[in-house]
């Protein structure tokens, strides 16, 4: 989940979405919508981006990563498997919306290998639990953390 407020603004804003909802660009979707609605600088706010499946884990298809062309353009060939960083994706299109790096915080951990500290569908399949990301109005800190 991407998770975003406006300094000095009241609103906040949350989105989450898989290797789908990243190839739709519904991160950067969601950003240029708040700009455009509130009229805030994307340059003042802060965003977090909340534990997912890293891409030690997360190995697609030459039919998803055609979809990421443009958005890693370092990769040599679109027909191979890639293990795709859904992270990194994110942190992308905040960027490319206009969201400083340097206000954009990731938990950098993965949910499938890397701690059971969260829910993972891929690890623990039908028997495992839900995550949720929270972010309210007058926050100082930005958090997101698995449904206990």
């Amino acid at each position: 989940a991407c998770l975003a407020a406006g300094r000095g603004h009241s609103a906040v804003g949350g989105v989450s979405g898989g290797w789908a909802g990243h190839a739709s660009a519904i991160v950067r979707g969601a950003l240029d919508t708040r700009v455009r609605d509130d009229s805030s600088d994307p340059a003042y706010l802060v965003a977090a981006i909340g534990p997912s499946i890293g891409p030690c884990c997360y190995e697609v298809g030459h039919e998803v990563v055609g979809q990421f062309g443009n958005l890693f353009p370092e990769w040599d060939t679109l027909t191979a498997r890639r293990n795709l960083d859904l992270v990194e994706a994110s942190r992308r299109h905040m960027e490319q919306g206009g969201v400083l790096l340097e206000n954009i915080d990731t938990g950098e951990f993965c949910t499938a290998c890397g701690t059971t500290l969260f829910e993972s569908y891929r690890r623990d399949g039908e028997a495992s639990g839900r995550m949720v990301s929270a972010i309210s109005q007058g926050a100082t800190t930005l958090a997101s953390r698995a449904a206990l």
